[in-house]
């Protein structure tokens, strides 16, 4: 595809960078792509160019962040960010010591908590929590229509919010030691 480059300074600071337009056609067939169109897989194309070339590889693991970090990635006041945060206070609120009592925290919070299994591409069976909330903070392109209950895989969110993840926070309340 073709690729259209511009550089230039401007912004308060005059900076120089770059904006690059990639056209949305094979030039020789005049075509769609219809490889590489998903950011994932463009993370991975750009990966494998950057080590085929002996440069340090991107690191695109910002859902692998505990939550405080991660939170300071998202803006204040989307989706993800509410729903993060709510989570983020039923897990660290004393009271959380088990699953069924960290559901009902969850729920003083809005958020509602559904399990099941998976398995994973090696054949391991894992459990997968999805959130939901509902979301009043997304603006709506018709204000009549109600507001949608809006849900998130725990992983996409932060690893804190996992079986996993919480299994730790049960296993330390119930050990009696702080978790934080």
């Amino acid at each position: 595809s073709d690729v259209w480059i511009v550089t230039h300074a401007d912004g308060c600071g005059m900076c120089a960078h770059n904006h690059v337009i990639v056209m949305n056609h094979v030039e020789t067939t005049g075509r769609a792509l219809t490889s590489y169109r998903l950011p994932a897989f463009v993370r991975m194309a750009e990966n494998r160019l950057m080590d085929a070339e002996g440069l340090p590889k991107i690191d695109y693991g910002d859902k692998k962040l505990a939550w405080p970090e991660r939170a300071a990635k998202l803006s204040e006041g989307t989706f993800m960010r509410a729903l993060g945060d709510a989570c983020h206070a039923a897990r660290t609120d004393p009271r959380t010591r088990d699953v069924a009592s960290y559901d009902r925290v969850l729920a003083e919070h809005g958020v509602t908590r559904r399990s099941e299994a998976r398995t994973d591409k090696d054949g391991v069976e894992t459990e997968g929590w999805t959130y939901s909330m509902l979301d009043d903070l997304t603006p709506r392109r018709d204000p009549s229509k109600k507001v949608r209950n809006r849900r998130s895989a725990a992983s996409r969110l932060s690893p804190d919010f996992t079986a996993e993840g919480m299994q730790a926070v049960f296993d330390a309340r119930q050990a009696g030691r702080q978790v934080g």
